[in-house]
């Protein structure tokens, strides 16, 4: 610890003697990157370097309610669980150090035991264990759980530095730990670093002492100017790397501070079945009933639009706005390139029964995702390539046991391709419905009607001049025994405007009655399973014993136009609801 304290001590006389005061205060929690930090820097990842959250972890964070059915020990996660850590495991691809940063404090203050991994200290882990990487993918998540992201201080420079020296006056018995995040002026470019130490100078000026995981061993530092209550910060190593350089003030709010103690608790699961539940945002306001959360993966902008026409998101403008009462809007932090990737934020608000969002292209190409997710319920359009000024949107509404689910588009200066999907839980079984490379034009929609009380499930494509073929594939799951059985069958021709309905209450033991209207024309056809249609299984990054059907992402396989329709279902005789 001693050493810490010697560094701090030589940074301070040289700054003497080149004609700078001294600082006046130094609130030191002996934290030391050296030793504290990891030795190995922030990274990107794919399922062949790393690994993120699984259903273990999952359970660990929210509980036994992200299981569908739990048999013999076994969680099976319901859709809506597997579909947020999806996306969860997607996004920290783009770096860790959110996890790292709530990690290393956490092994620091002794909540938890760096023994518990291999090593007496941080810097002696080494990145090939792969517990630890699935422990900070875990604390990663937390910055997108209530209450692990409900305390903070996303304010004027002078009040976060205010409120660090309070939790560090008093040495090595902090008072609460917190990490420190960086952003550029539009809410991008989000970076996580571990502040632990202040300089507290009597000229106005401060620096917040801080481990930045992009930078292993290193001791860095935060300048704060109090007078002019502005801050800055070079997160490259170069200091010509403009583009590296944060800086703000007090009205850019640019500079926060996130508690960490909170994250320790159980996390709400607002993607489960919890009835009503009572939520206090950043604001201390109580967000009462079911929400609703946003994400959009890839180079998209994204606008959350509630049924009275209010907006919480990114215009064409390039404004950002939070029209919507009581919208939580959460920047991520994970970049190991401070500033090199814009990513959508993570926009929550209340279930008002119509939530719609909208992904619009920004011109940097690739493909994009929009996920909604609510409580017990999930839609999502993949895999799009939006060019810059292009939107999908979509829109859902969901009475009781009733859900529609429309996707539209603006814009489009040619066709695209795209995956629509629809997941539900009920205390009786759990259903994902996929219409797999499905191709929608300008004016075109393709729409999903989910009716549990008739046991209907229909898709109709409007305006839309060549549908293509419809491949059907339908997986029963159940939710008292976890087991699954896998029907497939096809190929259906479909023509523009076509109506197909699955009667879910006709299975009899070996196919479904299918309906496949278009106006006054109807043709009744009969899904019988064919083996040789089975879809190959396809993995998502997750421990060895845990393996999972990614139904809807979908391996390049299937041919363009065709749609695949997977759907989970209840075991005959069990009803639905």
């Amino acid at each position: 610890m001693r050493a810490l304290h010697i560094m701090i001590l030589i940074m301070l006389l040289a700054k003497s003697a080149s004609g700078q005061p001294p600082a006046d205060e130094i609130f030191d929690t002996g934290f030391h990157p050296d030793v504290n930090g990891f030795a190995f820097e922030n990274w990107r990842s794919d399922a062949s370097s790393s690994v993120g959250m699984n259903v273990s972890a999952m359970q660990r964070m929210f509980g036994d309610s992200v299981c569908t059915s739990i048999t013999g020990g076994r969680c099976i996660l319901s859709p809506p669980a597997k579909t947020w850590m999806n996306e969860a495991n997607k996004a920290m691809a783009y770096g860790h150090c959110e996890g790292m940063a709530v990690l290393s404090a956490l092994l620091y203050s002794g909540q938890i035991a760096p023994s518990s991994f291999g090593s007496n200290q941080a810097s002696q882990l080494s990145f090939q264990n792969v517990e630890i990487q699935r422990e900070i993918a875990y604390w990663w998540a937390t910055q997108v759980t209530y209450p692990g992201n409900s305390r903070r201080v996303k304010d004027s420079p002078d009040a976060v530095l205010n409120t660090l020296i309070d939790a560090f006056k008093n040495g090595r018995n902090v008072t609460e730990w917190w990490t420190l995040g960086l952003y550029r002026p539009d809410g991008n470019g989000g970076h996580a670093i571990t502040p632990f130490a202040i300089q507290n100078n009597s000229n106005g000026t401060a620096k917040i002492l801080v481990y930045d995981n992009n930078y292993p061993r290193a001791t860095r530092a935060v300048e704060i100017n109090r007078t002019e209550n502005t801050w800055r910060y070079q997160a490259s190593v170069n200091p010509k790397a403009t583009k590296s350089l944060y800086s703000g003030n007090e009205s850019t709010k640019s500079l926060e501070i996130v508690a960490i103690p909170l994250r320790l608790q159980k996390q709400v699961c607002e993607f489960c079945d919890n009835g009503s539940i009572n939520i206090s945002n950043t604001k201390g306001a109580i967000l009462g009933g079911d929400r609703v959360q946003f994400w959009a993966d890839g180079n998209a902008s994204l606008l959350v639009t509630d049924k009275n026409g209010q907006r919480t998101g990114l215009l064409p403008s390039g404004d950002f706005v939070n029209e919507i009462p009581r919208a939580n809007v959460t920047f991520l932090k994970f970049l190991d390139d401070p500033g090199g990737v814009n990513h959508a934020p993570i926009i929550t608000t209340l279930d008002d029964g119509q939530p719609s969002g909208s992904v619009t292209g920004t011109g940097d190409g690739g493909s994009m995702d929009l996920v909604l997710i609510g409580s017990d319920f999930f839609a999502q359009a993949q895999g799009m390539e939006l060019e810059a000024g292009e939107v999908a949107r979509l829109d859902v509404a969901h009475t009781g046991n009733v859900l529609d689910v429309k996707l539209s588009t603006e814009n489009l200066g040619t066709a695209k391709t795209v995956n629509l999907v629809l997941g539900i839980s009920t205390p009786i079984g759990s259903f994902t419905f996929t219409i797999q490379s499905a191709s929608i034009q300008q004016d075109g929609t393709l729409s999903l009607h989910l009716d549990l009380d008739q046991g209907t499930f229909s898709f109709s494509t409007n305006d839309n001049s060549n549908p293509g073929q419809l491949v059907i594939i339908i997986e029963r799951t159940a939710t008292a025994t976890g087991e699954s059985q896998t029907f497939a069958n096809g190929e259906y021709s479909l023509n523009p405007n076509d109506k197909v309905t699955f009667d879910l209450n006709s299975y009899d033991g070996s196919s479904y009655g299918i309906l496949v209207q278009n106006g006054e024309q109807t043709k009744s056809m009969t899904l019988k399973d064919d083996p040789s249609m089975h879809p190959g299984e396809e993995t998502v990054s997750v421990d060895s014993e845990d393996e999972y059907s990614e139904t809807g992402e979908g391996n390049g396989e299937s041919p363009t136009k065709n749609y695949k329709l997977v759907v989970y279902v209840n075991p005959p005789g069990n009803g639905y609801l």
